[in-house]
């Protein structure tokens, strides 16, 4: 087993799309489709979806 030097704890590069849409005069809906690659060359996609209010 060997050490990690911690350059897996960080993607080599990141790119994201997203967008946005208010559903109600308080309320927006948030679709991101985030991809990233790490140093060793592994992708990892994720998808979030936040509904956020406001009062």
């Amino acid at each position: 087993m060997g050490t990690d030097t911690g350059e897996n704890l960080f993607a080599q590069s990141r790119a994201t799309l997203g967008a946005s849409r208010e559903l109600y005069e308080n309320a927006e809906l948030i679709v991101e489709l985030v991809r990233e690659e790490d140093y060793a060359g592994d992708n990892n996609d994720t998808l979030n979806l936040v509904l956020s209010t406001r009062f």
